[in-house]
């Protein structure tokens, strides 16, 4: 009898500890997954070629903002044209240099191009990624502000000329801005990457209104502002998802959304990479079930709520939605059940399908058939 005791208690212990272990690993690779350095994803995507020192060399702001949880954002800005924005949002475990490969084709057209390290990545503050429970209202804060600054600029027909006389002689008259700072250490950090130049401006708080205005003025092309801004969000598999989440924190609605590798629901992904591995469904759910336990404890945010697809579903924002026929981390009927919903309640939907086997790499599948989907789709709301 006490044989058989000890057995049934060490074969519960067994099981439990079993248990714990592959939900402490699954948990591990979702929130505690290895995060690239600044540099790494600079290094990695010259040498795919994603993007060259032309770039690097680019005029660019380089900014941070705080959070309303505390931890700082930072960002960089591509000046352009102020009636045409384009926000661009990074996948897990990489830095905003992930977004680089998207960059020439908007700059070309004269867009302004606006990137972040999201929360616990690259320069940003923060420790573990929440998927969009942080993340989508601190990008929908950065959107908010900018598209506010921009709007304020905007001209009456009538007024149009004798407020932008007034801007070419506040401009002629710039002297060095005494409020933006090059923050010694950013500047020896770039240093060390090679890629710092003093053309590029950093912007200590973004939020500091007085500076930004003049950051515009000498920085930006407001001759052809319109009464309109164009702003659109691009987001990469996460990235794509915090997009999607943000949008019913937006106060302006933006005139497209392009999401690469979106899933559906964080639930519904975490089950499916579970269940790939386990095989077993019921296994699969009691693992689940014990990483939301663990990931509510240490990273405060219940994995139940981060749901893009139902996000996307109550929003009218005209959607592109992109994907790799054979992606295995995200599969894609997770896009495809978006676009068929929305679809469902007449709501502009489509979706771009590569034949490609990689995450988030379609781009590199059908180049020209990539950047003519996402021009030909923005053309329809600009």
């Amino acid at each position: 009898m006490k044989v058989f005791l000890f057995f049934f208690i060490f074969l519960i212990l067994s099981i439990l500890l079993f248990f714990s272990f592959i939900s402490l690993y699954f948990v591990k690779k979702l929130i505690r997954d290895k995060k690239y350095s600044v540099k790494y994803t600079i290094i990695d995507g010259l040498k795919k070629g994603e993007f060259n020192n032309y770039l690097l060399d680019l005029k660019k702001i380089h900014f941070y903002y705080k959070s309303d949880f505390g931890y700082k954002i930072y960002g960089q800005i591509f000046p352009g044209n102020l009636d045409r924005v384009v926000f661009f949002v990074h996948g897990v475990t990489w830095t905003l240099y992930g977004m680089y490969k998207y960059l020439l084709p908007f700059l070309e057209n004269n867009w302004t191009c606006v990137l972040i390290d999201l929360k616990g990545h690259g320069k940003s503050g923060g420790y573990f990624p929440t998927y969009g429970f942080y993340e989508k209202n601190d990008l929908a804060k950065l959107i908010n502000y900018i598209i506010d600054k921009i709007n304020s600029f905007n001209f009456s027909k009538k007024e149009e000329k004798t407020s932008f006389n007034k801007f070419k002689s506040k401009i002629n008259q710039f002297k060095p801005l005494n409020s933006i700072k090059k923050i010694q250490k950013e500047q020896k950090y770039f240093d060390k990457l090679g890629i710092f130049f003093e053309k590029d401006l950093f912007i200590v708080d973004l939020f500091d209104s007085e500076l930004v205005n003049e950051v515009i003025m000498k920085y930006f092309n407001c001759e052809n502002i319109s009464n309109k801004t164009c702003f659109g969000i691009f987001g990469e598999s996460m990235g794509a998802a915090i997009a999607a989440q943000s949008l019913k924190y937006l106060k302006y609605k933006p005139s497209f959304v392009i999401l690469d590798s979106i899933f559906s629901s964080l639930r519904e992904l975490s089950f499916y990479s579970i269940k790939k591995v386990l095989k077993f469904k019921f296994i699969s759910l009691i693992i689940l079930l014990i990483s939301k336990f663990i990931v509510k404890i240490f990273a405060r945010f219940n994995i139940d709520s981060i749901n893009p697809e139902n996000d996307l579903i109550n929003s009218d924002v005209p959607v592109l939605l992109i994907h790799s026929k054979y992606d295995e981390l995200i599969p894609l009927f997770m896009p495809f059940k978006i676009y068929r919903k929305r679809n469902k309640k007449n709501k502009i939907t489509f979706l771009e399908v590569f034949e490609c086997n990689q995450h988030a790499r379609s781009i590199y599948s059908d180049e020209n058939r990539y950047w003519d989907s996402i021009f030909e789709f923005i053309s329809k709301f600009y």
